[in-house]
């Protein structure tokens, strides 16, 4: 049985700066989100804006109750989470609820709503990774120990690399390498680690990737191939970013966006936005402020009582500061088109939740440091 448990004692234990952080980030989201929806031309986005609104009051919640429930259940049940992802990522093809989009299969429909598996998946293989590498101080850094978690990462990675979802998978491999390293790995292990991955990326370019993500790395490498095509979506992206100078257009000036220059400006490429409004000082000011709260995150590692809740924290901080600085550099041209969004400001509602629930469950962690039952 899972309980919940919350008190006054708990709740004077939080760290307040991390809230505040948490919720200034969900407040400038959305009023970013808000100005990225506000479109002159026929498509109507602003439902967009008034879901993400509703989605924000139930992440609320959900950050909440994963404070809650105390983390020493999700230990207990931390495998069961992560067989239950993998089942679910396994069966979500056939079930008759799954909205497709770009001939992806990715999303399951859950009456109103939409719920994207693979960000359930990352959450669980933290838990499931957290699990297993609670291990004996003389079994940790050992070559055993990365091969167990490697083999635990590469099944989700499998699973949403075939649906298929390159940034989404690579994903899974930022937690790995955080909370190897902060159980003791060396850099033996992840220069192995390193080599086994380089020396697959051709094959895994000719015969995993699909025409599409192939079309994504060439643009990356040669920009100018094919500007109106593959190349639209960062050359407009950079033309946004640069037309925004150092103080920017001011908000709900984002002409990129609201002429529908800019594709999917309210969701991959809302950091666009963000820099033609606000400009580089503007920008500047969110990336330092997302640098804090994931500082913030990671600085809460040190305070887990525990190895699995130490884990538990940098596996999520790893995660997320993984996803903050690919979209960024996505963004920016420095990086290949991934499709990964950016917390607190892409629309959508289930890496949200995610979000939330992590921020929750580090809070969980930091609120029972000095508790031994």
């Amino acid at each position: 049985m899972i309980n919940l448990q919350i008190n006054r004692a708990l709740l004077s234990g939080i760290d307040r700066k991390l809230m505040v952080y948490t919720f200034l980030l969900l407040l400038v989201g959305i009023l970013v989100l808000y100005s990225a929806t506000q479109t002159q031309t026929s498509e109507n986005l602003h439902g967009h804006f008034k879901k993400q609104c509703i989605w924000v009051l139930i992440t609320s919640l959900a950050l909440l109750v994963s404070m809650a429930i105390p983390y020493t259940d999700w230990e207990r049940y931390a495998y069961v989470a992560y067989a239950g992802s993998l089942l679910l990522l396994i069966l979500l093809p056939w079930l008759p609820s799954v909205h497709e989009a770009g001939g992806a299969s990715r999303w399951l429909r859950l009456g109103p709503a939409s719920l994207q598996p693979s960000e359930v998946a990352k959450i669980c293989l933290i838990l499931g990774l957290a699990r297993a590498l609670d291990l004996p101080e003389e079994k940790k850094g050992s070559w055993r120990m990365c091969a167990i978690a490697v083999g635990i990462t590469l099944a989700p990675m499998a699973l949403v690399l075939k649906q298929p979802d390159l940034g989404t998978a690579l994903c899974f491999c930022a937690p790995l390498a955080g909370m190897l390293w902060a159980n003791g790995a060396k850099v033996k292990h992840f220069l192995a680690l390193g080599s086994s991955a380089i020396l697959s990326v051709p094959l895994a370019y000719f015969l995993v990737l699909k025409d599409y993500q192939r079309s994504r790395i060439l643009t990356f490498l040669f920009p100018s191939r094919d500007p109106l095509g593959s190349g639209w979506n960062v050359l407009q992206s950079k033309i946004a970013i640069g037309s925004g100078g150092l103080w920017g257009k001011g908000w709900l000036a984002n002409t990129q966006g609201q002429l529908q220059f800019l594709p999917r400006h309210h969701t991959d490429f809302i950091f666009s936005v963000l820099a033609e409004e606000q400009g580089f000082v503007g920008t500047l000011l969110v990336l330092v402020l997302l640098w804090l709260w994931t500082s913030r995150c990671l600085g809460r590692s040190k305070d887990g009582r525990d190895t699995f809740g130490r884990l538990l924290v940098v596996g999520i901080a790893s995660l997320f500061a993984f996803q903050s600085l690919v979209n960024v550099l996505m963004t920016t041209g420095l990086l290949p088109c991934t499709g990964l969004p950016l917390p607190f400001f892409s629309y959508g509602g289930s890496n949200l939740l995610m979000v939330m629930w992590g921020v929750g469950m580090i809070q969980n962690v930091y609120m029972r440091r000095y508790m031994f039952t």
